[in-house]
């Protein structure tokens, strides 16, 4: 006799083995998964009843569907060509009045121009810019000059159109570079006299400045912006500017602010307009411009089929054969709505001081997904127990409970508590491999100063594991192999843990769910809690820009019109490193496992999870029991299987408001993933983030930090420049990447506030350990 998770008694009989057993082999009959048994002679009565449950309690209907999807053919009904009422030519009988109506705009001061120009001339064989570059014409003019001069040009034309005397059309040319050719292209632009342009009419950003926008003004949410606070935006609003053209600078023979181009746009009043062009062939290797289920969308020619590319009309035109070429019309408007939000808003102050009021208020939890053990650091014990090696000897976990200590802390004092009140529930959810050790962690550390009632353990569930035919694992002659379900499986745990009812009965209203690995997670973030709110988010999500398309956070995009979040594992190599015309990577926006979900939108995905959220799969080396030899498979040699997951952000195309917040990777993310070996996010790169961080902060608040003395006795080691000692008026101390030992305390400072009075003016030698 044994208990059930409901605590109620259950005793195997043996006929009620047999009366499972033929409903079990009835099922599995069904769904060609009867390898599941073949041991079944071999087994003890015990062991037979542990297999037969095991086996009841698989979705094996749910094990189908997925794997059909996951197999299935590309579905064409999914695609359709562009209606062709919106499709306007420049051979068209209109072209002359869509002309008309474009000159007539320029010559109103409605129209600027957006070079994407960020991208170097590496394959053309320079190290400069792209713009820079002769392409060996009689006259020996560079990009840049043939474009500025094609503007002069129409700035003339418009003049002539609209009867003006004097020459007063303006066509702002807003260029955007990149951290790679934002000084010589201005250096460029000055040593030629901006080609005869008016200076203030050419305004240089950088491309971390406004969102990257596709044909249909879908902001590419890999973007580092909020566009509505960009001070390119409020010039653009200040000029008067109604029509935007946005263009790549690798075009020779690209007409800027097209008269036709701007005036067939607003003759449709389009939000967004695009210029394409007919494929030479069916298999030439451009995006193409289509419908996606039924949404505008330029779709890479890798993704089509090719019997779909090879569709041709009535007329022999190719179906799916409009070409984008990177010129588009965006009405500012249009623009002004798409923006993103970041963390730099001149609203920050105004988010963390709505967020600290939410906290306050005890009306703010944060969940930790703390399923994963510390395998691939070398440890045999959860993640969260882990050390990195700072001065203090502080855990992940420790270092986040005291952040928690700290920003509860800064919330009485934010609504004048007299007496500490602010409480942050901490819910932990674990797995079969983690529960146990984690839960004695925190009462050998008595919780690290936390009040034990505050913090809930819950334990996230296991599912079967599968072969490449769509057949159940077994890990022994008389047990499945299972795997947790993801993070996503947080969902069905809340639910049926009862976590969903003990948030109800404390009150909450906002979570944040975050992942255990983040050196530098900041636990209900009083800025992004506040921001949440103030866009009254169902989800918001903070990302941060990739440094390389191979970084193994998963990607935020819009599939099917819905937010989503793409792992990395389910992006193609190929497709991770594609790149727009500036060199800027298309699928760059990374997701960092820090989520807001309000308890309404929580509690809803909790009740329906199981109807919404489908599979990803994983393809791992999944140790198993070979049903042909009866043997074990210890370690594999390559993947053997698929593993079944859920992901916490499956949630989001069911959201009715979603947000999303940029945060910096030097303040916010040093993922910790493997042991130092790797050489990257691994304890040596999650110490030196917290160092480097912890170093800015002290000089910021006025402190001056004396490099100590070399062993020749020069002082000048940390850093590695001349210096002995570095202080905020250094060149460039923000970006310097200091060697030396610094850390501070949570309990101290959360995000480096509360500091001057300890560093101002004040001298200190590393190591230094603030607590």
């Amino acid at each position: 006799m044994h208990l059930n998770e409901n605590g109620t008694s259950e005793q195997h009989s043996t006929n009620g083995v047999v009366d499972l057993e033929s409903k079990v082999r009835q099922r599995l009959e069904s769904y060609d998964q009867t390898h599941l048994l073949k041991f079944y002679s071999e087994l003890s009565q015990s062991e037979k009843g542990k297999l037969l449950s095991d086996i009841a309690s698989v979705d094996f209907e749910d094990i189908k569907q997925f794997f059909l999807q996951k197999i299935g053919p590309t579905d064409e009904s999914r695609l359709s060509p562009v209606e062709k009422d919106i499709v306007g030519s420049v051979h068209d009988p209109e072209a002359e009045a869509y002309r008309s109506r474009g000159l007539s705009a320029i010559a109103s001061n409605s129209v600027c121009v957006l070079l994407l120009a960020g991208g170097q001339g590496t394959r053309l064989g320079v190290n400069y810019p792209k713009g820079m570059f002769d392409v060996g014409l009689p006259s020996g003019k560079t990009l840049y000059q043939i474009q500025a001069e094609r503007i002069l040009k129409i700035q003339k034309l418009a003049d002539k159109h609209a009867g003006h005397s004097q020459p007063t059309a303006v066509i702002p040319w807003y260029i955007m570079t990149s951290e790679h050719t934002k000084e010589a292209t201005e250096k460029f632009f000055d040593s030629r006299d901006y080609f005869g342009l008016d200076r203030s009419n050419v305004v240089f950003f950088e491309q971390n400045m406004i969102p990257c926008i596709d044909f249909q003004g879908k902001v590419l949410l890999e973007s580092k912006c909020k566009l509505a606070r960009s001070p390119v935006v409020e010039d653009m609003e200040r000029r008067g500017v109604e029509h935007i053209n946005i263009y790549g600078v690798d075009n020779i023979l690209v007409r800027i602010a097209d008269p036709v181009f701007i005036g067939f746009a607003i003759s449709k009043q389009a939000d967004c307009a695009n210029k394409v062009l007919l494929k030479n062939d069916p298999h030439e290797r451009v995006g193409v411009v289509c419908k996606l289920d039924n949404n505008y969308k330029v779709v890479e020619y890798s993704e089509i089929p090719n019997e779909v590319s090879e569709k041709r009309d009535a007329d022999g035109k190719l179906l799916y054969g409009a070409s984008n070429i990177v010129n588009h019309y965006l009405s500012f408007q249009f623009a002004h709505k798409m923006c993103l939000a970041r963390g730099h808003d001149p609203e920050a102050e105004a988010y963390r001081s709505r967020g600290l009021s939410a906290i306050a208020s005890n009306s703010v939890c944060v969940l930790l997904l703390a399923g994963g053990q510390g395998t691939r650091l070398g440890v045999n014990y959860p993640k969260g127990m882990f050390n990195v090696g700072l001065p203090s000897g502080k855990t992940l976990y420790q270092i986040q409970a005291e952040r928690i200590l700290k920003i509860q802390k800064l919330a009485d004092k934010h609504a004048g508590h007299s007496q500490p009140t602010a409480v942050i529930p901490w819910y932990i959810m674990t797995s079969e491999h983690t529960k146990e050790a984690t839960e004695k962690f925190f009462d050998s550390r008595d919780y690290f100063g936390l009040d034990r009632s505050n913090v809930v353990f819950f334990e996230q569930n296991m599912i079967p594991c599968i072969d490449f035919q769509g057949k159940v694992l077994l890990e022994s002659k008389c047990k499945l192999a299972r795997s947790p379900d993801g993070n996503g499986g947080l969902y069905r745990a809340m639910r049926e843990c009862q976590v969903v009812e003990d948030m109800e009965r404390r009150g909450v209203e906002h979570i944040n769910i975050y992942g255990v690995d983040n050196i530098l997670v900041r636990i209900a973030d009083p800025v992004f809690i506040g921001f949440a709110i103030s866009k009254q988010a169902d989800c918001a999500n903070k990302v941060l820009l990739k440094n390389d398309p191979h970084e193994r956070v998963g990607v935020v995009c819009k599939l099917d019109n819905n937010y989503k979040v793409v792992e990395y594992s389910e992006i193609p190599n190929e497709v991770s490193e594609k790149r727009d015309a500036d060199g800027k990577l298309l699928y760059g926006a990374s997701n960092i496992v820090n989520h807001y979900l309000s308890f309404q939108f929580a509690h809803k995905m909790c009740l329906e999870e199981s109807s919404l959220l489908s599979y990803h799969e994983a393809k791992k080396k999944i140790p198993y029991l070979d049903v042909e030899t009866g043997k074990m498979v210890e370690s594999p040699s390559g993947n053997t299987g698929l593993k079944r997951e859920k992901f916490v952000f499956d949630v989001f195309p069911y959201t009715k408001k979603f947000a999303m917040l940029e945060v910096d990777r030097e303040s916010e993310f040093a993922p910790l993933k493997n042991d130092n070996s790797a050489g990257t996010e691994c304890p040596d790169t999650s110490r030196a983030a917290i160092y480097k961080l912890h170093s800015r902060w002290m000089l910021q608040n006025g402190a001056k930090i004396i490099a100590p003395p070399s062993s020749n006795g020069d002082g000048c080691s940390f850093p590695k420049s001349p210096k002995t000692v570095l202080s905020n008026s250094d060149e460039g101390d923000r970006k310097t990447d200091v060697e030396f030992e610094c850390e501070i305390s949570p309990l101290v400072s959360y995000a480096g506030e509360g500091l001057e009075e300890l560093c101002k003016d004040k001298e200190f030698t590393p190591p230094i350990c603030i607590n």
